[in-house]
């Protein structure tokens, strides 16, 4: 009886294997492989701020040549299981189609694999002619540091040797089978940073303005076409995608601009000579004038396995069973659908918020976009739309919000955030106030990150009440008015959590404040980041802040600030006995 690749994707996706978590996916696959006769092997890596993860390598045969199945079976996290039509992980087939996270990505295709290997295996006595290996990982859907990259790694310390490899990725356009990927661009960020002289642009003759070099730079790099491409790939392409002054001041020359740039790129070049190439026509365009190219680390290639017999077999098989003959495509991207998911730092404010984001906003994929306002307006606009009513009572509003198309309140804010902005390109919200919106956020924009500042609760009182607010927070000038709001604001974070569970990641500032690059690592893994050196140097980054940490985030992380609350503690003594009536420890 052939094997049933239905059922086989059935039970994976009530595996809930979101990354790094197994989840029982890797425990399925092998038991269905050792009783194949499979030589079976879990491998878990590790490497400094980041989760363990297990991997899997199986193989039956000894000889050449060696054909691998790869994929991974982990999956994103499904956000709001409520908006399923069937769960995430049920496994359900309604009408003739199978729902569940990671259907098409790529337990499916694992499925496929599964059972093709089996029916082969079945049809000749259960010996292959040469090899058949399965390398799975469960570290793909997030920074993929302890996934394939080190699994091949360790295969090849072993003398594993790979003729053919078939990849469980989705590539078809339209119809099943209608195309086969045989390679990948590559791809390259950089950002560009022009350094000027301050100065008010009364007197440009004292200053120098960067942003008239970083123009003539960037049109230098954009000039000429990169290459006229291959037999295999369209032709390389340079695009900017933000440009920065961290400038609010109209009259004032700014000391330094930025832009961001990704390169996607054929196999003319290698990634080295493709640097060389930008770095040359920078220079060209720059004048003797100062500036610099960070780089980001990749491992983004260009590759391609060139058309020949494989490819003309699978191609075959392909045609055979469906009645179409693929198309060979190196188009696509690498892992493009995460880019532009925002991240939102919420918390109280003195909290440690602008830390975090400045944090954050030195790592070269992301930007800061500032406090917006836009997520609150958004949901306004949204409750009036489904009640058609342009007023009404603040609880109603509340009460209402539960009901709002939040596919459509998602959109509207990432429209309203990039126009406010004034940028493209994955960014930062520090709103601290959006910690009301949080469950919403998630339902609008469920695969954002929401990282939660937390921090003593007498030393942010303490902070809120000493500090001197330009706009909003009027509970913050009384301290029976901060107990009440604190109170609150600790039992909505606490319904948060019951009703979203996972959605938010809390940080806390004192132990960010003890352990930075630990905490930093931690924080960079939760966005779906790695690790850059720029991130722990946060206080180098040179772009603007109007909030009232703008003169601390100069400093490197110092820790005055944890228990300052302490030489007023007897001042302060009434405030601790409110919070402390309430449950809140101190």
């Amino acid at each position: 009886m052939p094997a049933d690749p239905v059922a086989f994707a059935r039970d994976l996706l009530r595996c809930p294997s979101v990354t790094p978590v197994e989840g029982g996916a890797l425990s399925y696959l092998a038991d269905r492989l050792k009783g194949a006769g499979f030589a079976v092997e879990r491998v878990t890596f590790s490497e400094a701020g980041t989760d363990d993860v297990e991997n899997l390598y199986a193989r039956i045969g000894t000889g050449g040549p060696n054909l691998v199945f790869a994929g991974h079976t982990d999956v994103v996290a499904p956000g709001d299981e409520a908006r399923w039509t069937h769960g995430p992980f049920a496994g359900d087939i309604d009408d003739g189609v199978l729902f569940g996270r990671g259907a098409v990505d790529m337990k499916g295709a694992i499925a496929c694999q599964l059972a093709a290997a089996l029916d082969y295996l079945a049809a000749n006595s259960g010996r292959p002619k040469g090899s058949i290996s399965f390398l799975i990982t469960g570290d793909e859907e997030s920074i993929a540091v302890n996934g394939t990259v080190k699994l091949l790694q360790w295969a090849a310390e072993r003398g594993e040797v790979f003729d053919h490899c078939i990849l469980g990725e989705p590539s078809n356009h339209d119809d099943l089978g209608d195309m086969i990927k045989i390679g990948r661009r590559g791809s390259l960020n950089g950002t560009l940073i022009v350094e000027g002289k301050q100065g008010h642009v009364a007197y440009p003759n004292l200053a120098d303005n960067p942003v008239r070099r970083i123009v003539a730079i960037m049109s230098a790099m954009m000039a000429e076409p990169l290459d006229s491409g291959s037999a295999h790939f369209d032709p390389s392409n340079l695009e900017f995608t933000s440009v920065d002054v961290g400038n609010k001041t109209v009259n004032v020359i700014p000391a330094e601009a930025r832009a961001r740039f990704n390169i996607r790129f054929n196999d003319v070049r290698s990634r080295d000579a493709l640097k060389a190439e930008v770095e040359a026509r920078a220079h060209a365009g720059a004048g003797g004038g100062r500036y610099r190219i960070d780089w980001e680390p990749s491992n983004a290639d260009a590759f391609v396995t060139t058309p020949g017999p494989f490819v003309e077999l699978v191609s075959d098989g392909v045609a055979e069973v469906t009645g179409r003959r693929p198309k060979l495509s190196t188009t696509g991207g690498t892992s493009d659908a995460r880019a532009a998911t925002p991240i939102f730092i919420v918390g109280l404010p003195r909290s440690g918020t602008t830390l975090a984001e400045r944090i954050l906003a030195s790592h070269s994929t992301l930007r800061s976009a500032g406090e917006l306002d836009c997520f609150a307006l958004s949901l306004v606009d949204a409750v009036r739309r489904l009640t058609g009513r342009a007023q009404m009572p603040r609880r109603e509003l509340v009460a209402n919000s539960a009901a709002v198309d939040f596919a459509a309140l998602g959109r509207d804010y990432m429209d309203r955030a990039c126009l406010a902005s004034g940028g493209s390109g994955r960014f930062i919200d520090k709103m601290p106030l959006n910690y009301l919106y949080c469950g919403l956020i998630r339902r609008a924009l469920p695969d954002t990150k929401i990282v939660h500042l937390t921090r003593h609760p007498m030393a942010v009182c303490y902070a809120m009440y000493k500090t001197l607010f330009k706009d909003g927070y009027p509970f913050s000038y009384d301290l029976d008015e901060i107990a009440r709001y604190f109170i609150a604001y600790r039992r909505l974070m606490a319904h948060w959590r019951s009703a979203v569970p996972g959605a938010v990641y809390d940080l806390s500032y004192e132990a960010l404040v003890a352990d930075q690059l630990g905490e930093t690592r931690k924080l960079l893994q939760f966005c779906g980041l790695d690790w850059q050196d720029s991130c722990a140097q946060f206080h180098l980054n040179p772009t603007a802040s109007t909030t009232a940490s703008a003169v601390q985030i100069r400093r490197p992380i110092y820790e005055s600030s944890v228990a300052q609350w302490r030489r007023y503690e007897k001042r302060l003594s009434g405030l601790r006995e409110r919070l402390e009536a309430a449950g809140v420890e101190i």
